[in-house]
């Protein structure tokens, strides 16, 4: 139809601006030598000084002499100046790293928009295919689903990868979190508006599998981050869509008939019926768990850099010989590990950090086999933790109330038992262990009590 064909013509649109944006900035970093090191930096600072004059009052701060890692010197100021210094400095960083990086935003924008308008195209079916191919349309909402899923895992992985992020920028962390909660939010509420009622029940009668994907979207804890992460924005849409509704009525008296004493359009009616039924006071009883579980991650991986910063800092200065760093590094990466909120990059950096820095010493081993034995430290200490987790699980899947729990009689820990109990190393097997958190993971297979050389292949 034409819906199809517009869409179809947006999304080339939208993929040809984006290559096009794509292929103009790296000949720019080709040809003009602007490719991302320090020389790039400097050109950046200068071009950006009025920046680093904005956002430090008093002192005449400059990239050399204040932030540049090679050429700066802040020794002269006292240690309150210094902090100022350095915030000053990060925040003018930010500002034309972003200008340099935009082009490569704006290509990410565009292909997203060419994504989400291909997906409109295959939604868009004229009267013909609704009554001659029938087949086919079923078979193309199914796969309209399958993309749909497959982007919320991506969202849904930038939620715990946000995690990670927060031990080393708080703010980044807020912001990725942000942004895939509100993606979430958008997806779902572009298949609710979007995709006929009709054809997703019959979806829903057809493929089994659909239906678990919908009673997970529909659940309290979905909807628990759908409110949490809009949170202001819920109102405020609701607000525009009254403001919508108003300048129909007066443009229209035929829509103010229609409309009788309805304040929002026919769509915002459509999501207040729905919201009408929910359970607020689950989800609100969701929406502080899930804050609090997030503070808690938070609060607990900045904890973790500062701890791990202080402990290289006591190491260094112990004069304790290599082997016995690398000793007490594997010790303390193994406890470390075994937390559930620890980030693992925080013990990787660690080891990286205090045995790079060790093995450079005079007299010590060297860089490249200190930089082996935090692999082999970091690696040894990873394993034996899984093994430690999996122990925790094989003794509390013993328990009925642990097996009810997790589901062990559920299609989905039953898909995930077979495809865990495959050996070697097949795809789906390692997609679920390295891309899971790692201590859910290594819990629910001893649950399913898998083998534990297989697990740790």
């Amino acid at each position: 139809g034409d819906a199809k064909r517009f869409y179809r013509v947006i999304a080339c649109a939208f993929m040809a601006c984006g290559l096009a944006v794509m292929l103009v900035w790296i000949i720019w970093l080709g040809v003009d030598g602007r490719a991302w090191g320090s020389n790039t930096r400097k050109w950046l600072a200068a071009e950006n000084s009025d920046v680093y004059a904005y956002v430090m009052k008093g002192i005449d701060l400059s990239y050399s002499a204040h932030c540049s890692p090679q050429t700066k010197n802040i020794s002269s100021y006292g240690a309150k100046e210094q902090i100022k210094i350095k915030a000053a400095c990060t925040s003018a960083e930010s500002v034309w790293f972003i200008q340099w990086c935009s082009p490569l935003v704006a290509f990410i924008c565009n292909m997203l928009c060419a994504i989400f308008c291909f997906l409109f195209s295959r939604t868009s079916f004229s009267r013909t295919d609704k009554q001659t191919v029938a087949a086919n349309r079923m078979a193309e909402f199914q796969s309209i689903v399958k993309c749909v899923v497959l982007i919320l895992s991506l969202t849904i992985a930038c939620l715990y990868c946000s995690l990670y992020v927060s031990g080393a920028s708080v703010r980044l962390g807020s912001a990725i979190l942000c942004g895939a909660a509100v993606s979430i939010a958008l997806i779902l509420g572009w298949v609710f508006l979007e995709v006929d009622q009709s054809e997703l029940k019959d979806l829903l009668q057809r493929v089994p599998l659909a239906g678990n994907i919908v009673k997970i979207v529909r659940s309290d804890w979905m909807r628990a981050v759908a409110v949490g992460g809009l949170n202001v924005l819920i109102p405020l849409a609701m607000g525009l869509d009254v403001m919508r509704q108003t300048v129909r009525r007066c443009r229209d008296s035929k829509v103010a008939q229609e409309a009788g004493s309805h304040w929002f359009t026919s769509s915002g009616m459509r999501i207040k019926k729905e919201v009408e039924t929910w359970n607020w006071w689950s989800i609100f009883t969701k929406v502080n768990l899930l804050a609090m579980l997030f503070v808690l991650m938070i609060v607990g991986t900045k904890a973790t850099f500062v701890f791990f910063s202080a402990l290289n800092t006591a190491l260094s200065n112990a004069n304790l010989g290599f082997a016995t760093v690398a000793i007490l590094t594997f010790a303390i990466g193994l406890g470390m590990f075994l937390c559930p909120i620890v980030p693992g990059t925080a013990v990787y950096l660690f080891a990286g950090v205090v045995l790079g820095a060790q093995s450079q010493l005079e007299g010590s081993v060297g860089f490249w086999p200190g930089m082996v034995s935090a692999v082999v430290a970091c690696s040894l200490a990873k394993m034996i933790a899984c093994v430690g987790q999996y122990s925790i699980g094989y003794f509390a899947g013993k328990l009925v109330k642990v097996q009810q729990f997790v589901g062990v009689d559920k299609v989905p820990t039953r898909a995930m038992e077979k495809i865990l109990k495959q050996p070697g190393m097949k795809l789906d097997k390692v997609c679920i262990l390295v891309a899971g958190p790692d201590f859910p993971t290594s819990v629910l297979c001893g649950i399913l009590k898998l083998r534990i050389p297989q697990m740790l292949l």
